[in-house]
Formats: C-alpha cells, sequence, structure tokens
C-alpha cells in the first residue's frame, strides 16, 4: 500500500508562531505580577515576612553600651586638663594647681599612685600649703580628688612631734575638714584626715569640737560609715578628754 503524502501548510508571513509551552500558560516575566493560583490548587500561597518595626531595628543597631576601663579603676571625673581659668575652680587648692602653685604632680603606676615633688619641696612643713590641701579635700575631680589628701597625709606626717606647727593654722584646718564631711562624696577623706590630725596634735582641737561632732552625729546612723567614726569618736575622748565625751553624748545620745 502505498503512503499518501500530507500536505505541509506554512504561516503566513505576519502570523505569530504558536507557543511551545503546554497547557496555554505563558511564559512568566519578572517584571509583571505573577499570575495568581487555580481555586484547586493544593499548595499554599506564600506570605511575605512582616517588616521589623523602627523599635527592634534602632535596638538592634545600637550596640549596649559599656563603661570605659579607666572609667571602672577610677570612677571619679576628670577635670580638663587644658582648662586656665581659675574662677571655675571648686578650691583653692585646684585654684593652686592650675596656676602651678602646688609644688607636687600625681604620677601613676602599675598598680598605684604616688607623689612627685618638685626639687626643694621634698621635704619640710608649710602650714599654708596644708592648709591649702585640706581646702582640697572637698574635691572630687581626678586628679584632686587623690592628690589632696595624700599631700595632705605627707605633711602632716612631716610635721610630726612639733605640735606648735598646727596652731596658727588649727581653725582653718578643721573648718575645711567639716566642709568636706558635710558632702557625702568627701566625707571619708575628711573624716580620714580628721583622725589624722587628731592622731598627731593631741589636745588641739578640743576647743573646734563643735564644728566636727555635728558632722559626726549626722553620719553615726548609717551602718555603713558607723564603725570608722565610732573609732574616730574613741580617739577624740582619748585626746581631748572629758570635755569631748560630754559633747559627744549631747550630739549623739546612742554612743
Amino acid at each position: 500500500m502505498s503512503k499518501i503524502p500530507v500536505p505541509i501548510t506554512m504561516p503566513r508571513s505576519g502570523a505569530a508562531a504558536p507557543s511551545k509551552t503546554t497547557g496555554g500558560a505563558y511564559p512568566y516575566n519578572s517584571a509583571q505580577d505573577p499570575p495568581a493560583p487555580s481555586a484547586g490548587s493544593s499548595r499554599a500561597k506564600a506570605t511575605p515576612a512582616a517588616a521589623p518595626s523602627s523599635s527592634s531595628t534602632a535596638s538592634s543597631a545600637t550596640p549596649e553600651s559599656k563603661p570605659k576601663i579607666s572609667q571602672r579603676l577610677n570612677p571619679n571625673k576628670c577635670t580638663d586638663p587644658f582648662q586656665t581659668n581659675t574662677k571655675k575652680c571648686k578650691s583653692t587648692f585646684s585654684q593652686s594647681y592650675i596656676s602651678g602653685s602646688i609644688p607636687c604632680r600625681l604620677h601613676t603606676s602599675a598598680s598605684r599612685y604616688h607623689l612627685h615633688w618638685d626639687q626643694g619641696a621634698t621635704t619640710g612643713f608649710s602650714p599654708d600649703l596644708l592648709v591649702v590641701c585640706a581646702d582640697g579635700l572637698s574635691e572630687t575631680e581626678h586628679p584632686y580628688v587623690i592628690l589632696a589628701p595624700m599631700m595632705f597625709h605627707e605633711l602632716v606626717l612631716r610635721a610630726e612631734g612639733c605640735v606648735d606647727m598646727f596652731v596658727p593654722v588649727a581653725e582653718p584646718i578643721t573648718s575645711h575638714i567639716r566642709k568636706a564631711m558635710l558632702a557625702p562624696e568627701t566625707f571619708e577623706a575628711g573624716l580620714h584626715a580628721l583622725s589624722l590630725v587628731l592622731q598627731k596634735t593631741g589636745t588641739l582641737l578640743t576647743q573646734h569640737m563643735a564644728k566636727i561632732v555635728p558632722c559626726l552625729a549626722k553620719n553615726y546612723a548609717d551602718k555603713k560609715k558607723r564603725d570608722s567614726i565610732a573609732a574616730v569618736l574613741g580617739l577624740l575622748e582619748q585626746q581631748c578628754g572629758p570635755e569631748a565625751t560630754k559633747l559627744i553624748k549631747s550630739k549623739i545620745p546612742t554612743y
């Protein structure tokens, strides 16, 4: 049986070529919206992820602030090293330090602070400088908060055994110690200075007790300070005698 040839018809020149895709679907163009899924489709439509809120984005973008190592080792605020205006100073000690009349600087080693005195000031005692250092006990900025108590301590030790050197400056020293003990930030510095002066001067502060005992009585209720205050009160009784005991009992009945 002979095969019958099948005629092949060519598309006209203006007609569109048939699509090669099956099922009548058109190729997906990313520039257009995707076709909607059919009603019988079993595949679930993917939901887009919710955009993060502005607050969560800001909190995740901003790292948690941590204190610097220097702030953990020395929490005191540092003074401006370029300050030259003495009118902004808190005490005569910082004024003298800025003007260059303090013959001592604070040096820092790996584990401690130490004083570096100018040449000619490594020995000897200056009552005027002691008064200035006593005024510096109320400082709260670095380096004054460390330098003033250390200088005060060393100057008092230099005059050990010479009580007469303290007589002309006993009143201003007592006033500055009282000012330091009135502030919570500098109470410990004032208390330590008072203990040191009592140990080295004997009965010199007897006539100035009325300025000191009320400050001690004000902080005696604090459990954290009570032991150190009681030690100073005992030293005050020992050095100044029954008059001190009477004054202490009148200001601190529970002592």
